[in-house]
Order: structure tokens, then sequence, then C-alpha cells
């Protein structure tokens, strides 16, 4: 394995805000995305890279950092609308000693829901605490152009 994706997708909610929105509140949503997802990566660096070192694979923190690419995509494979990033994070760190050694992506798959739920928490924040509404039935009637909302008339 030469590395991992890890992909980040807000919930539901957000999502259907998200498609529905204006450009102005899409704008405030892809940016809350984008500085959780790096909140996200940080707390990985800090905490979640260990690395197998000799010949017992005595297992040591790596060194924070990590080689990775970031891809946004706005659609599903299906083409729905679907605001999501893929990080594809390399499996070479740093070692403590300064040589390159092989990420344990053990502890990556162990962490996978935490680190899910660290971002579905923090996006949400993050895009509660810019919503200029008091409720978030009246945020949405006042976000979302009106033809775009769905009427139950005969």
């Amino acid at each position: 394995m030469v590395g991992a994706d890890l992909v980040f997708r807000a919930p539901g909610s957000v999502q259907i805000l998200w498609a529905l929105a204006v450009d102005a509140v899409r704008e405030v949503i892809e940016a809350a995305h984008t500085r959780v997802i790096d909140e996200v990566v940080d707390q990985m660096e800090t905490g979640l890279l260990i690395v197998r070192r000799g010949k017992d694979s005595t297992p040591e923190r790596a060194e924070p950092g990590v080689i990775a690419a970031r891809f946004r995509h706005y659609e599903s494979r299906d083409g729905q609308p679907l605001l999501h990033d893929h990080l594809v994070v390399s499996v070479k760190v740093r070692r403590t000693d300064g040589h390159w050694g092989t990420l344990h992506t053990r502890t990556l798959l162990e962490y996978t829901v935490a680190l899910s739920e660290l971002y579905n928490q923090r996006v949400l924040e993050e895009i509660s605490a810019a919503a200029p509404a008091s409720s978030r039935a009246e945020a949405l009637t006042r976000l979302v152009p009106q033809p775009a909302l769905l009427r139950l008339t005969p």
C-alpha cells in the first residue's frame, strides 16, 4: 500500500443546505469544510502517526507532518450534488531519527470513526456559528432561493 484515501463529507443536512443555498452561503459552508479538514489533519498529525521500527517492529511516534494531496469534488459519481474532499495520505513518514519509515496504517483505521465524528461535529459548529438566523427553519427559508424549496400544493 502506498497511501490511504480519507474522505471528508459533511452530514446530510449540511449537504442539502449546500446544494440548495445561494452562492454566499455555499462559500461559507465550503470555507468551514476546509477549515475543519485542516483541524482534523492537525489532530491526526500530532497524535496518530505511528511508525514501526527495527526487527521487532517497535512502534514509535513519527514526526508531525504528512505528505498528502487533497482533491475537492462537488458531485457524487451519479452526478448528484455532494461536496466532499479526498485526502490521499502517503504511508511514508519521517521518523524521529530523521529517516523515512512506513506509517502504521492500523492506527488510522482504528481512529477512523473518531476522526469522522470530530469532522462532523466541528463542521456543524462552524456552520451554526456563521448562521445569521435565530432558528434553522428561518435560516433555511432565508438562505435558499424560494423556487428551490419544495411546495406541497396541488
